[in-house]
């Protein structure tokens, strides 16, 4: 290998092309001191240093397409759990649960793994790698193997220097690809990291002699490496790298917002700062302040035969010579809460002044816009993401929205999983790698969007007179309400419970009032509020039961309620109707009865 072409110069060109926006869209979501210390701009060349260090002091990172990434990683997090991962080997369905140590040796579980340290990267900067590693003597017998098992850990887009794919299989898979390792230095004392991080760079590729996986390691200077020279060869017969990549990253033009927001704020925070202090002014006649004017100095006299118009040129006290000239200095005055001012007749006041809050005003209401907007942005990103090398079954999805957006991340998400139980099973020597499902419906939608949303389809149910119109309306009324948070199983379970309710509706005052009007039967009311078949006929037994029981002690002369008959046999209004009559009586007793008299 020639000096110009060391593995540690070794590029592809979209790498070229990326590496210049992969360091703002970077800091743009790390956000922090890290984005101040870039993206912070003089003000003019008039500011100095030590005003500049003394603002970015004072300046704070608006990290309002952070928020936005965040926003949709957790759109995307959330449905995780709805995932299905059934098959593959005995190890992988434990580690994918947490268990042996979990998919990456640190206890994770795939759902974790995915949504902590893939999908934000995956998001922020629309590429990402996961290397399926595994150790060297997997061992051959279940006793050997122990709980020896694959594991997963992730490269930066910075740090996947170089690819070529095998383009004969699919664009999944790959014949070469250089990677760069940043391990931490060992203290060879206490065996703890050291304040110092290497680079080390690994190459991967096919032998075509052989078919097998083989790998070397080189140093940051692109030499063999010390510790490991040797070539090694892997024993499956694909490299376990999976690439994913998305066509754009979120942050593609929300990260130019966020910069000039930064600038804007921190110039804001000064002028607020320095013009919150008031300045003193005072009215002054020019003619008795001009800087033009001859005065004499303090100490000096005038020449004796200046008050007669004649100038004693033999006094060494002229007054228009340099040494006798008046020297500028500053006006000062004392002011205060305990200190006065005089001033002369028809001149205004002395008083204190304050700059214009209207650039403040004018720049606060633009930073509110280029918040609202980078939001914008960022959805509007999501809404224009294709899958990049879609599956077969992507293909036919409805490309557009919103949420067709974050399916295109989840299938992207979907396919990278199904290579990395691929990978983990031709590891393990199984032949039958895991099947991986994932959601096909996410949304970015909060809890109160949701709420507004089921209340006004909801408040049109009832206009169109069709029952199938009704329940498709109910339908959407429960996937928009519980959809992003029930499995897809509980989610068609509800589906088919509402195409085989008996009626349209549950709500409880609506069927009450049907059924007082006799609109419905008792039964059928009670099927609606979720009741089981037959408790309409047990509720109508026990107040029959109730009834007579009434009777029978009411017929014996106990009840106090005697004259009413039975209370339970009404129809729930009669007394109030004996109360509002008695009411009435005696009012019309007070009004018509004049025995009193006329009043006086």
């Amino acid at each position: 290998m020639t000096e110009a072409h060391k593995i540690c110069d070794v590029q592809h060109p979209d790498y070229i092309t990326m590496r210049t926006v992969w360091r703002q869209w970077r800091l743009t979501y790390k956000g922090g001191r890290w984005f101040i210390d870039h993206y912070l701009k003089r003000l003019s060349r008039r500011e100095t240093a030590d005003e500049f260090r003394e603002r970015k002091e004072m300046t704070y990172c608006p990290a309002f397409a952070k928020s936005a990434i965040i926003e949709v990683r957790n759109a995307i997090f959330q449905r995780l759990v709805d995932v299905t991962r059934t098959g593959g080997p005995e190890t992988y369905r434990k580690a994918v649960l947490g268990e042996l140590g979990g998919v990456d040796l640190f206890g994770s579980t795939m759902t974790s793994f995915i949504g902590r340290k893939v999908l934000h990267e995956l998001l922020s900067m629309a590429r990402v790698g996961i290397y399926v590693d595994a150790p060297r003597d997997m061992g051959v017998t279940l006793k050997e193997k122990g709980s020896r098992h694959p594991y997963l850990y992730t490269y930066w887009a910075e740090d996947i220097r170089s690819w070529c794919r095998d383009e004969t299989s699919n664009d999944r898979e790959f014949k070469s690809v250089v990677l760069r390792d940043h391990p931490h230095k060992l203290d060879p004392n206490t065996g703890l990291p050291l304040n110092d991080v290497s680079t080390r760079f690994r190459h991967y590729w096919i032998n075509e002699d052989d078919g097998f996986v083989w790998c070397q390691f080189f140093d940051e200077n692109g030499d063999l490496d010390i510790e490991n020279p040797e070539a090694v060869r892997l024993d499956i017969k694909k490299i376990p790298f999976v690439m994913l990549e998305l066509d754009n990253s979120l942050l593609t033009d929300a990260s130019d917002y966020q910069v000039a927001l930064l600038n804007m704020a921190s110039s804001d925070v000064t002028y607020a700062v320095k013009s919150n202090i008031p300045i003193y002014t005072e009215q002054s006649d020019p003619r008795h302040s001009s800087k033009h004017l001859r005065r004499r100095p303090q100490g000096v006299k005038p020449p004796r035969d200046l008050l007669n118009g004649n100038i004693d040129h033999s006094s060494g006290d002229n007054v228009g010579e340099a040494g006798t000239a008046q020297k500028a200095n500053a006006r000062e005055i004392n002011v205060g809460a305990g200190t006065g001012r005089s001033y002369a007749p028809g001149m205004d006041r002395p008083g204190y002044i304050n700059p214009s809050p209207e650039p403040l005003q004018v720049s606060m209401l633009k930073q509110k816009q280029m918040k609202a907007e980078i939001r914008q942005l960022i959805h509007l990103a999501v809404t224009n993401l294709e899958v990049k090398m879609a599956s077969a079954a992507s293909k036919g999805m409805d490309n557009h929205g919103l949420e067709a957006g974050l399916s295109a991340i989840g299938l992207e998400l979907e396919v990278a999983e199904r290579k990395i139980g691929e990978y983990w099973a031709l590891y393990e020597g199984s032949k039958t790698a895991p099947t991986i499902t994932y959601p096909k419906n996410y949304s970015l939608k909060t809890e109160a969007d949701r709420f507004e949303e089921a209340k006004h389809l909801k408040d049109e149910q009832d206009a169109v007179p069709s029952n199938t119109y009704k329940k498709l309306i109910s339908k959407r009324i429960a996937t928009i309400l519980v959809g992003h948070h029930a499995t897809n199983e509980e989610l068609k379970r509800i589906h088919e419970e509402i195409d085989a309710a008996v009626g349209t509706t549950a709500d409880p005052d609506i069927i009450s009032q049907d059924v007082e009007r006799g609109l419905v039967s008792a039964a059928t009311a009670s099927l609606l509020r979720g009741y089981e078949v037959g408790e309409a006929a047990k509720a109508a037994a026990e107040h029959a039961e109730r009834l007579a029981k009434i009777a029978a002690f009411q017929a014996k002369g106990g009840g106090a309620n005697q004259a009413r008959g039975i209370a339970d046999a009404g129809d729930g209004d009669e007394s109030q109707r004996e109360k509002a009559a008695a009411q009435q009586t005696e009012t019309d007793d007070v009004v018509t009865n004049k025995t009193r008299g006329e009043a006086k």
